[in-house]
């Protein structure tokens, strides 16, 4: 049937708004309506009913057009219900496989076929519609009651011709933008760690507490730890070195809300763009900076503000460029980016620290995100309504997606009484709050831990502090598709999904911070815990981090801002609470104190989302007509 007229299947999508069901149907009727003496440049109209097993009908309508090349194109929407009563829900939409043709007849008469899909998902429950003419139940045969249509259309797409065509048919411009992000945010990540890993090499060794009890308290004889200190020019004490890692956080708490809700208002994509630069090149001047600790101070707290930006831009891009149905695998590889940024980062950094010197960690790290910056100036746009380099099909596709964030919702008043009133959003600023403690502290003070109390020299630390990021890379977005998977199977909700990934990122990592504490010096089961502990925090990218776009994707940028401004109190104080406490010497005892923060919050942000999460998009999302400017 389908080789002899040359149609693509076709694949019905269903969503319902309120409960994120993915359905697909299985019987389509098309009708295509035309005079006899009706030519090229006329309008058809097609009429397609949707049949489900012990379902309502409902009617698909839209307008067939010729263009100047006499191709026979359409566009389904499918019309809104009018018993369904609950204003919630959006407007369905629907996707399809004959999407251009050409007609070789221009007397179409009137013709009827029937077109069978296969179920890939549950069906949907009887009840969906809340009243409306039933539909016969379907047999599972495929020829049932079919009659032949004969065939007046032929395709007229194939991937035959240049490499530039076939990618353009293979509609991955959204992919590649989604890799863009992630090179983003590796980038962003990476410069926001180096230091964390420069500074070994940096400050004098008598000043980085090796001097003080730790040596001793793990028993490893002066021949292991001899290499283990690298001794800088600068004499800075730990709390002055703690303070240049926290500042940048400290400038990052301070730009997160201005940024989240102008990231809303401008063109997002410079946004990012701006970022990505600014901090390019304040990474380039931190060697000219370090010789005067205030100018160090002030640079890296810039680098923080400027930066404060990615995550809520990140996070308005994804509303505009991913398809709901690929959202937790997609943003899974974007906040992949931040494992990958950090695991290249840290490893890169140890191995230009032990041979070119600190000052090429900064000056090779900072130079190279500049080729980004002008691929994506001239390649991509802020939106797909916007971009050039796309197929109309591929642009409909995304801009159809529930969820997606239009154009138009720059220009929305925002809702801050429904907002700062939302159980659910106030649930999630404080995960965000205390949900950040352990995935912060393992970024920022592993490195020093490491070399602090394991006794790692540079090249070991670098590689065995880098790794945990590495398998993040390729967990987050494994775990994204696993939830994606059982949401469309219905085993679980959206709301159950994150649920189910912040419990990943709060209890396991938790109890293994606990097990690390008391088995002391034990290099080989410390770093597999330290590792596993980093994998597991991770969870926390497709868990409370996107819960934002969840919610409201139309004000996804402003609810990150809100939101990752108390997430970053952990990032600013865990490096000054370590530099104070260490300032006599880095020893077990004292480093339990830290550990047991984390361990708290990371379990009191588990209780708090799980009684008061959600992962469905909240009324207030969708803005009345007098709520635009």
């Amino acid at each position: 049937m389908w080789g002899n007229q040359g149609f693509e299947r076709p694949l019905l999508l269903i969503r319902d708004a309120r409960n994120s069901y993915a359905l697909i149907w299985r019987l389509v009727y098309v009708k295509l309506k035309a005079k006899p003496e009706q030519g090229i440049g006329q309008n058809l109209a097609l009429q397609i009913w949707l049949t489900g097993r012990d379902t309502t009908c409902a009617l698909v309508y839209t307008k067939l057009k010729y263009d100047t090349n006499s191709l026979l194109t359409f566009q389904i929407k499918m019309k809104r219900p009018t018993d369904l009563g609950r204003e919630r829900y959006d407007p369905l939409n629907v996707s399809y496989g004959l999407q251009v043709v050409r007609v070789r007849r221009t007397n179409v008469e009137e013709r009827q076929e029937g077109i069978a899909l296969v179920s890939r998902t549950r069906h949907p429950p009887a009840n969906w519609y809340s009243s409306g003419e039933k539909c016969q139940p379907l047999t599972d045969s495929i020829s049932s009651g079919l009659r032949s249509f004969e065939g007046d259309l032929e395709p007229v797409y194939s991937l035959e011709g240049t490499v530039k065509q076939a990618i353009h048919e293979l509609q991955i411009v959204r992919f590649l933008f989604a890799i863009m992000l992630c090179i983003a945010n590796m980038i962003i990540y990476g410069l926001k760690v180096n230091i964390s890993t420069a500074i070994v090499g940096m400050v004098k060794a008598n000043k980085n507490g090796s001097g003080g009890d730790s040596v001793n308290e793990c028993g490893f004889d002066v021949a292991e730890g001899s290499s283990v200190d690298i001794d800088g020019p600068f004499d800075w004490s730990t709390t002055e070195q703690g303070l240049i890692v926290s500042l940048y956080f400290a400038g990052y708490l301070v730009g997160m809300f201005p940024s989240g809700y102008f990231s809303d208002r401008f063109n997002t994509k410079n946004v990012l763009l701006i970022c990505v630069l600014a901090n390019a090149i304040l990474t380039i001047l931190v060697p000219v900076a370090a010789h005067v600790l205030v100018v160090l101070y002030i640079l890296r707290f810039l680098a923080g503000l400027l930066s404060a930006a990615n995550l809520p831009v990140v996070n308005v891009l994804v509303g505009k460029w991913v398809v709901y149905e690929e959202k937790s695998m997609w943003v899974g590889i974007i906040y992949a980016g931040t494992s990958l940024g950090t695991v290249i980062s840290i490893f890169t950094s140890g191995l230009i620290l032990d041979s070119l010197g600190w000052e090429a960690v900064f000056y090779i790290q900072g130079t190279l995100p500049l080729i980004w910056c002008l691929v994506f100036y001239f390649f991509f746009a802020d939106s797909p309504e916007l971009q050039k380099y796309i197929t109309e099909k591929e642009r409909e596709l995304i801009v159809k997606s529930y969820g997606h964030r239009g154009l138009e919702s720059a220009s929305m008043r925002v809702p801050w009484k429904q907002i700062f009133t939302s159980v659910p959003f106030l649930v999630l600023i404080a995960t965000n709050t205390l949900g950040n403690f352990c995935w912060y502290f393992l970024l920022t003070q592993l490195p020093l831990y490491m070399n602090k109390i394991l006794r790692f020299d540079i090249k070991s630390n670098a590689a065995l502090s880098c790794s945990p990021y590495l398998i993040n890379a390729i967990v987050n977005p494994l775990l994204g598709k696993m939830l994606d998977w059982g949401r469309r199977n219905e085993y679980w909700s959206q709301t159950n999904a994150r649920k189910l990934a912040v419990f990943i990122s709060s209890v396991p990592p938790s109890i293994v911070l606990i097990v690390i504490m008391y088995i002391g010096c034990d290099r080989t089961a410390s770093t597999v815990l330290l590792i596993l502990s980093i994998v597991l925090c991770g969870a926390i990218f497709v868990g409370h981090l996107c819960n934002q776009n969840d919610l409201a994707p139309n004000y996804a940028g402003i609810l990150m801002g809100i939101t990752n401004t108390p997430g970053t109190i952990s990032a600013f104080i865990i490096p000054a609470l370590v530099g104070a406490l260490m300032e006599n010497g880095h020893t077990m005892a004292r480093w339990r104190y830290v550990f047991w923060i984390n361990i708290i919050a990371q379990l009191l942000a588990f209780i708090v989302f799980a009684f008061g999460g959600s992962g469905e998009i909240q009324e207030w999302n969708n803005p009345q007509p007098d709520a635009w400017n």
